[in-house]
């Protein structure tokens, strides 16, 4: 059961569930975008980002960095089975807000805000290279807010928080791996029926909405339209479509008050039937009581590992002279990790760097599915197989370590050492272990996000019919055949000019193919490797309208 749920684990861990089903992993055939504009590396070549853009001007480099904030906002209605209302503590919404800072000199202008949501079971640091990417790039008219979804604060996050402070992911791998006790604290995980998450039958999709319109609101009115847009990647998608066309109880619906929505290599799967009445509400009775689980049934102990083996694995943590830790060292456990390794090496006696292994479980040459995993570089230090599995380390006796992205030839995309570095850095991590299911559950009520004249209308009303502002999205290669966007395309309002519909009009439905990315390219693609940026960056100037006035801005 555990080798199969790692298997699992290694397809999905990038995926992040995407726009099938409710904690499905794959997709369908479909393949209707044989007219859609398909952007290559060399397609723009003119606005394409070399190694050199991000490295400053005679103004000065632009650093991106963020502040870690906690705004507060509404409590959900209370779980009327268990009469379990949300302690004060959790009627917040975690908020990493990407900024530029200009060698000490005064911060440019904003001219717009991307508020950019990560997907399901996944957290905020999946955010965080697209974040700092989009700022530092725009040279800081453009600000990122990431925020987290509410059910992170349930995480203990003692144990990573005093590894990160310390420098020493032994500190993590006794409290969360070995379950000793740290400092008088042992890891404490929240009971996924029990007491302590009761009021969690209530954070669905209504509460999140409301959670992004709080963060919507503390732009003045006057800049929300113009100047401020959503984006989500993988269901993180779906959840600002749900977003855009919800109607709120003054009759508005979420698009009235954006400039724009980014769907990121995502969506929701228009196609999946939505349930009958009876079956939503047995299921949510189900998650009232605590018969069914309130966040996803995820093996949270493994989870932990995983970002305790980012850690040691990554340059500069630790005790430099200890071999167990680094890129290049040989730390002596895998974890739930280790049974993959037989598959990797094809039982090969061989010995791998910290780096190669992490890397080897996510890289596409040497996993069998490949549309779900990134391209991180190759193997050096002896010959290296290929079967039809993938590459693998062919010489008995061997250490191998890894060659990384730039190394390679051809060159590949994503930065294993930056990718170690995002599973755990910060305050936040990679995954989202107490992803609510309230949500999910609410998702499959937004079916085809048209429930108006639907019994779904008085649970969640959604009216993409409605939804007018223009859209921006990419698709990967795993999401090429899916036709997700040209369902919601066919779905939603002409763009506000009104002039042309969404099919003629370039610049209200920008769609864009990159089917030479993974679903993780996608996100952790270098920028000198990424076309896509620029013309991102010149769609969002086109649909903004002035600048944010510094101070006005309600933190």
């Amino acid at each position: 059961m555990r080798f199969k749920a790692w298997i699992l684990l290694a397809l999905c861990f990038a995926l992040a569930s995407g726009a099938v089903g409710l904690t499905a992993c794959g997709g369908d055939d479909d393949d209707d975008n044989d007219d859609d504009d398909v952007v290559t590396p060399d397609d723009d070549d003119d606005d394409a980002v070399s190694p050199d853009d991000d490295a400053g001007d005679d103004d000065g480099e632009v650093r991106a960095v963020y502040e870690y904030l906690l705004i507060d906002t509404d409590a959900p209605p209370p779980n009327p089975v268990k009469n379990a209302a949300t302690p004060d503590e959790y009627n917040k919404i975690p908020l990493f807000r990407f900024h530029a800072e200009t060698d000490g000199k005064a911060a440019p202008p904003t001219r717009s805000i991307v508020i950019f949501s990560a997907g399901l079971a996944a957290g905020s640091n999946q955010m965080f290279h697209l974040a700092r990417s989009l700022v530092e790039l725009s040279r800081g008219r453009v600000e990122v807010w990431v925020p987290e979804k509410r059910h992170a604060l349930l995480e203990d996050q003692f144990g990573m928080d005093l590894a990160e402070e310390r420098n020493d992911p032994y500190i993590g791998y006794d409290y969360y791996w070995l379950g000793r006790e740290v400092e008088g604290r042992t890891y404490q995980i929240p009971s996924p029926t029990g007491s302590d998450t009761d009021m969690m039958s209530e954070w669905g999709m209504d509460m999140w909405v409301h959670d992004i319109r709080r963060l919507v609101h503390m732009v003045p009115e006057e800049y929300r339209r113009t100047n401020v847009f959503l984006a989500g990647d993988s269901r993180g998608a779906g959840y600002m479509q749900v977003y855009a066309g919800y109607v709120f109880e003054d009759g508005s619906i979420g698009a009235d008050e954006i400039a724009g929505l980014i769907l990121w290599d995502g969506g929701f799967n228009a196609k999946n039937r939505p349930p009958f009445e009876f079956e939503y509400l047995n299921n949510l009775k189900a998650l009232r009581n605590g018969t069914q689980r309130r966040y996803l049934d995820l093996q949270v102990r493994d989870f932990w590992f995983m970002e305790i083996f980012g850690m040691i694995a990554t340059e500069g943590v630790g005790d430099p002279d200890d071999p167990y830790v680094g890129p290049d060292g040989f730390f002596y456990d895998y974890g739930s990790f280790g049974l993959l390794l037989p598959l990797l090496t094809r039982g090969h006696d061989v010995t791998v760097t910290n780096e190669a292994f992490f890397s080897m479980v996510l890289d596409s040459d040497h996993i069998p599915y490949p549309l779900f995993m990134g391209h991180l570089g190759c193997l050096g230090g002896g010959p290296v197989g290929h079967d039809f599995l993938g590459d693998y380390p062919a010489q008995d006796g061997a250490t191998y370590h890894w060659t990384r992205y730039d190394e390679c030839d051809p060159p590949e995309l994503v930065d294993s050492r930056k990718l170690t570095r995002m599973l755990w850095e910060g305050p936040s991590n990679f995954s989202d272990f107490h992803h609510s299911q309230r949500m999910e559950l609410d998702m499959t009520v937004a079916g085809d996000m048209e429930t108006e004249g639907t019994w779904r209308d008085k649970y969640l009303p959604v009216h993409s019919s409605r939804m007018d502002a223009p859209v921006f999205t990419i698709v990967s290669r795993l999401y090429e055949k899916e036709g997700l966007m040209e369902r919601y395309r066919g779905q939603i309002a002409p763009t506000r000019d009104g002039l042309v519909p969404r099919e003629e009009d370039e610049d209200g439905f920008r769609l864009i193919y990159k089917t030479d990315w993974s679903h993780m390219d996608a996100i952790a693609v270098e920028k000198k490797f990424n076309p896509i940026f620029p013309v991102l960056l010149d769609w969002i100037d086109g649909w903004s309208a002035g600048e944010i006035p510094p101070g006005s801005v309600s933190f």
